[in-house]
């Protein structure tokens, strides 16, 4: 990984062009003009990030430095993971990050709460030219940008061991079901409603967000609703079926227990390893509501770096902004954690249209269903209805309908 860095920071250090934010307040940047002689004090950026980002981010920072050698930057950096963003920014804002990354689904509720900063208006034009419309949609709110798009990989589809299951069996749930057991299973984690909602945006449900910021779900409760929902219900019942977090994901595929399961391109590496040459991957499977095989949709997001609305330096914290999510450090992105890039230059770089992985995510991102419309209320009610149904006490379908309908009120009420 070392190696790789080292000349992705080469190539950074020569291809670079960090973009002028004239838009922004130049009087609160601290590199505001000394007289001649004297220096500039050091401009402070803390940086926050994911665990395993840490090193990367540290490197790029290290680029950024060398293709500023005009200035002296005190980089700092906090581990603070894309889901935690917006409660830690919550918390106390002003002592906050500067820079953090953050999943485009937080975007309209933390707009709404001051926590981002737009990106002016010739950096956004910029940023238009360099990745895909569906990125930049991701980051924009009321014709504004408020984020730089970094991954195009915020979803889930399916990772199967091909000792067990062929590319056929993978094609329907009922497929997977018929060869899985209790000592090999599938994995999904439906007491996530990042996950239990494939099943309702299956059936046609759609997510939006009213003029007093309410949640609204349209087509939630449908008879396809239902039985999409029964089906979920049908799958947490199954004997060949376990749920978790990564962990247990991983520790599956390591000991055998598990051999297909629903999960993001995070978990790639450790499963490829734990599988040594058996790891496959396909879109998610079809599912069937009444006759019907229909696509399981899937939520996509994207990945995005921010800048907080209260930092003391805009400018620099918007160029550094910039500079990680630039083709090279995209790339570097994918190189060292397996993303896939926003960047349009990036997408088609050779490596990633040979990468396997990254063609089943793209495929399943065509299956997607965007999570620009999805609020803070969502997601512990329809973790409850996930939840009673791992438990198994969903048991007719009159108590399903009971709990559907009660997630819903709880999310739009």
């Amino acid at each position: 990984m070392k190696k790789f860095l080292t000349k992705v920071l080469g190539i950074a250090l020569s291809a670079i062009t960090v973009l002028g934010v004239a838009a922004c307040d130049e009087n609160k940047d601290s590199t505001g003009g000394k007289e001649s002689g004297e220096k500039n004090p050091p401009i402070e950026l803390l940086v926050w990030g994911a665990q395993d980002d840490q090193f990367m981010l540290g490197e790029m920072a290290a680029a950024y430095e060398a293709a500023n050698p005009d200035k002296t930057y005190n980089f700092k950096f906090g581990v603070v993971g894309e889901p935690d963003v917006i409660s830690k920014l919550s918390t106390d804002i002003a002592t906050s990050a500067d820079v953090f990354s953050f999943p485009s689904d937080q975007l309209r509720d933390m707009v709404n709460q001051g926590m981002l900063y737009e990106v002016p208006s010739n950096l956004a034009g910029a940023l238009a030219q360099a990745n895909t419309p569906a990125s930049m949609t991701a980051v924009s709110l009321n014709d504004k940008v408020y984020g730089f798009p970094s991954t195009a990989d915020n979803t889930y589809f399916l990772f199967y061991d091909d000792r067990v299951l062929n590319e056929q069996d993978v094609q329907t749930m009922d497929g997977i079901l018929s060869k899985v057991s209790a000592s090999q299973r599938f994995f999904m984690d439906i007491s996530n409603g990042w996950y239990l909602a494939s099943f309702f945006l299956t059936a046609g449900g759609t997510m939006e967000v009213s003029e007093d910021g309410k949640q609204i779900l349209n087509g939630w409760a449908t008879d396809d609703a239902i039985a999409a929902a029964n089906v979920a219900n049908g799958i947490a019942s199954h004997a060949g079926f376990v749920t978790g977090d990564d962990e247990v994901l991983k520790t599956g595929f390591s000991d055998g227990s598990i051999v297909c399961g629903v999960t993001g391109i995070w978990n790639k590496d450790f499963i490829e390893k734990a599988l040594d040459g058996h790891l496959k991957f396909a879109k998610l499977p079809t599912i069937k509501i009444g006759e019907e095989e229909k696509q399981m949709i899937s939520f996509g997001g994207f990945k995005a770096i921010g800048v907080n609305k209260t930092t003391k330096n805009p400018v620099e914290a918007m160029k550094f902004a910039q500079f990680i999510t630039n083709y090279e450090n995209q790339m570097m992105r994918y190189e060292v954690r397996g993303f896939a890039p926003t960047n349009v230059q990036a997408a088609a770089n050779e490596k990633i249209l040979n990468d396997k992985a990254i063609a089943a995510l793209s495929l399943q991102m065509q299956y997607s269903y965007p999570q620009t419309n999805v609020i803070s209320t969502f997601w512990t009610p329809a973790e409850a209805l996930g939840t009673e149904m791992e438990k198994k006490t969903i048991l007719t379908l009159e108590d399903l309908i009971e709990q559907v309908e009660l997630m819903i009120a709880t999310i739009t009420g």
